[in-house]
């Protein structure tokens, strides 16, 4: 690993992977964080995404699907909440030509004092199939819109999917002092475990440096494609020694879409990553999911409570509550545990899955009921406080 990682090139304080015209928002008090957003268009994913088998990327579809959004708009005019009127939202942003439109809407949303982390997905592997515009020009161009557009606003996350060969590259090229990434995205439903030993490999120096990782633990709307995948590492089902490392144990699973989310979206698959690097920052995107958080409500979410099982043993490990806005009683169930769990308190961060969010609810409208159901006491602490600790506290001393 050492041979083709080179560690060296990548700095262990957080700040020398910001842009310099960034430092006074990250001084000042009053700056918020989104820590979970998108800004990547239809051009970026393969055609296999979601629910659409167009190749959506290339330019000929982009006066259909203007087409589309405008006929969904006219389908129910009067509703904001319709699910035709949702999805012409969706459609609007991800048909955007430039990532950058999409970032300039995502910030109209927001007052000026805040600070975006958009997570890049990688999904050519999981889907086998091949993105309009490659993964490398994406890396580039999100690199460009951080150094060029908005130096102040944007801490980019490069993702990663092991099964890519060129991932160890990758992830070198984009943490290195000048690469333009701040932080990992990883979304293990698209193939993988979190033990596999490329990126086992790759946990290493981010414990080392600092390196905040994202994952994702929520549904599976997207996943792969792949009906038998073999993969390296299992759940721990017993406790393990701190520092030790889990050998690599390849085993074939068949696939189906609800059981690759179960299997590849587990916080228990994180057991033998934190075991091995138990000073990991780390961040369960999501907290489980809107359906694991409406079984919670009934107080039989064995997901929720994983995610806080994880938390009491590893201090650097968070989660974002994001796109669990569309279920009221959701929200009025976390604020519960703002208000009853000291440690959900100081792990909890606020996250907004944009523009994800538009196919379930309209965004405006539930930010401001988020908003308002956490009250200005807990915004506080999941927007600025917590957000601040995870992304720029320092992991090892």
């Amino acid at each position: 690993m050492r041979s083709v990682l080179k560690p060296d090139k990548i700095s262990a304080n957080p700040i020398d992977r910001l842009h310099p015209k960034m430092l006074p928002l990250i001084n000042d008090p009053d700056t918020q964080y989104d820590v979970h957003c998108h800004v990547f268009n239809f051009e970026s994913v393969p055609k296999k995404y979601l629910f659409l088998s167009l190749p959506i990327g290339f330019r000929k579809h982009y006066n259909f699907l203007k087409k589309l959004e405008r006929f969904l708009r006219n389908y129910e005019k009067d509703s904001t909440t319709d699910g035709a009127e949702r999805l012409a939202n969706f459609l609007k942003f991800g048909n955007h030509k430039t990532v950058e439109e999409i970032a300039r809407h995502l910030f109209s949303f927001y007052p000026s004092k805040t600070i975006f982390t958009p997570l890049m997905m990688d999904m050519e592997w999981g889907l086998n199939s091949a993105p309009y515009v490659p993964y490398l020009k994406q890396i580039e161009d999100m690199k460009k819109l951080r150094n060029e557009k908005f130096s102040e606003k944007l801490l980019n996350f490069i993702a990663l999917d092991p099964n890519n060969p060129k991932v160890y590259e990758i992830f070198q090229n984009a943490l290195s002092n000048d690469g333009g990434f701040f932080g990992v995205k990883l979304y293990p439903a698209l193939g993988f475990l979190p033990s596999n030993k490329k990126l086992m490999d790759i946990f290493e120096i981010c414990q080392d440096k600092n390196i905040p990782i994202t994952t994702h633990v929520g549904g599976d709307s997207i996943h792969t494609t792949q009906r038998f995948i073999k993969v390296y590492g299992k759940q721990m089902t017993s406790p393990a020694t701190v520092g030790e490392r889990y050998v690599r144990i390849p085993h074939l699973i068949r696939m189906s879409g609800k059981r690759t989310g179960e299997i590849f979206n587990s916080p228990k698959n994180w057991e033998p990553v934190l075991h091995t690097f138990p000073k990991l920052k780390l961040n369960l995107g999501h907290f489980g999911g809107t359906a694991e958080w409406v079984k919670f409500l009934k107080n039989i979410s064995p997901r929720v409570l994983q995610i806080i099982d994880l938390m009491s043993r590893y201090e650097h490990v968070y989660s974002d509550f994001s796109d669990n806005f569309d279920v009221p009683e959701v929200m009025y169930k976390f604020r519960n545990l703002l208000e009853t769990n000291t440690l959900v308190r100081e792990r909890a961060m606020h996250g907004s899955d944009f523009y994800m969010t538009m196919l379930s609810s309209d965004f405006k409208t539930v930010k401001a009921q988020f908003e308002t159901i956490m009250g200005e006491n807990f915004m506080n602490i999941i927007s600025k406080q917590n957000p601040k600790k995870f992304l720029f506290d320092r992991a090892v001393e």
